[in-house]
């Protein structure tokens, strides 16, 4: 059993190796390095029929927590949402619209944190024809090569989506709705959190924690996005940050933990449970 475990870990081990070396390769300039880290992204996390996660596996799922760099939703607003790409903007000129990962954009990462599950379905990309969460993202990246029945699932918001040498579009659309460039940059970002997360895992000794506030958790069928806590009660807000498309609304508590880490560093982290 423990030789067994120890694979498992080196095998978890190796998939954070080959992150690293394709989120460098990537920002050198090889957006097909997306392809690789969604791979073993999948691996790492997705869970079927066909396939345990290595994190299941290992069984630190619930032990690990998860940092989301997206920003904030807004329904009420016009255009699609990418919510881990941004843009560099000089000060005075106008966007030029080319959207980067948001590790590029700011070295700054924002410090909020999930349980695995929230994280894998919070909503990243939104526009008028589809909806798609980081699982959505991965899966249609690491099967584009390889087919669905890699992992069984089938019956996912990407499975609508058709893709051709520029991108994904709706059956029955002309026009790309995601391109490659942008779904690889949000693949990139996925990445920086990926590995931003087991880093933190890894080095964490222990912690105190601290309760802060409350949080919705607002549900669009399997996908979640964040809003302020009972923003639905009042008008203006429930305009702005209410999807009509609501399913159904959580509440998350939400902590603030000061973290000890094993080299005697100290830093912190705000987590959404």
């Amino acid at each position: 059993m423990a030789k067994m475990r120890e694979a498992t870990q080196r095998h978890l081990d190796g998939h954070l190796a080959i992150l690293t070396v394709s989120a460098k390769l990537y920002d050198e300039g090889n957006p097909e390095e997306a392809i690789k880290m969604a791979v073993s992204a999948r691996a790492l996390l997705h869970n079927s029929t066909k396939a345990d996660s290595l994190v299941n596996q290992l069984q630190i799922k619930n032990n690990i927590f998860m940092l989301s760099t997206t920003t904030q939703y807004i329904p009420g607003k016009p255009g699609a949402y990418y919510g881990l790409l941004g843009e560099i903007t000089a000060e005075g000129e106008e966007s030029k619209g080319d959207l980067l990962p948001m590790c590029q954009v700011d070295k700054e990462f924002v410090n909020k944190w999930h349980g695995i599950d929230d994280w894998w379905n919070e909503l990243t990309v939104n526009d008028k024809a589809f909806s798609l969460s980081r699982k959505d993202v991965v899966l249609m990246i690491a099967n584009q090569n390889e087919g669905t029945h890699i992992d069984g699932d089938n019956d996912s918001n990407y499975a609508a989506l058709e893709r051709n040498s520029s991108g994904w579009l709706n059956t029955g659309e002309q026009e790309s709705i995601f391109s490659n460039h942008d779904a690889y940059a949000t693949m990139r970002q996925i990445t920086f959190e990926l590995l931003k997360s087991f880093e933190y895992h890894y080095k964490l000794k222990s912690y105190s924690r601290k309760a802060e506030t409350k949080l919705n958790a607002i549900y669009i069928d399997d996908k979640v996005y964040f809003a302020s806590y009972d923003c639905e009660k009042y008008p203006l807000t429930a305009a702005a940050l209410v999807d009509p498309r609501m399913s159904r609304i959580e509440k998350r508590e939400v902590f603030f933990d000061s973290l000890t880490n094993k080299d005697g560093s100290k830093n912190g982290r705000i987590i959404a449970i």
